[in-house]
């Protein structure tokens, strides 16, 4: 249920790697978003509008929270 709203139509299929009372790990290994600005030939478009805004939003939502992100779909990896 706290996914829903990332994950609604499904926008985002994430799979849970971890999560405790210190940290939630998972992998997106589907973004509609990614297969969107891929089709449309701009996936350095999605990279900026998409992609990095998250580390903001996280830390405009809950800025003792960190997000680590070492690859994206975007940039062709095969999670985020």
């Amino acid at each position: 249920a706290q996914w829903e709203p990332w994950t609604r139509a499904g926008s985002l299929e994430l799979r849970l790697v971890e999560a405790s009372d210190d940290a939630l790990a998972f992998d997106v290994v589907r973004c509609r978003y990614a297969e969107m600005y891929r089709s449309l030939g701009i996936p350095e478009l999605g990279e900026v509008l998409s992609c990095q805004r998250d580390a903001a939003l996280i830390e405009g939502y809950a800025p003792d929270v960190t997000l680590t992100r070492t690859q994206t779909l975007m940039q062709g990896a095969s999670c985020c």
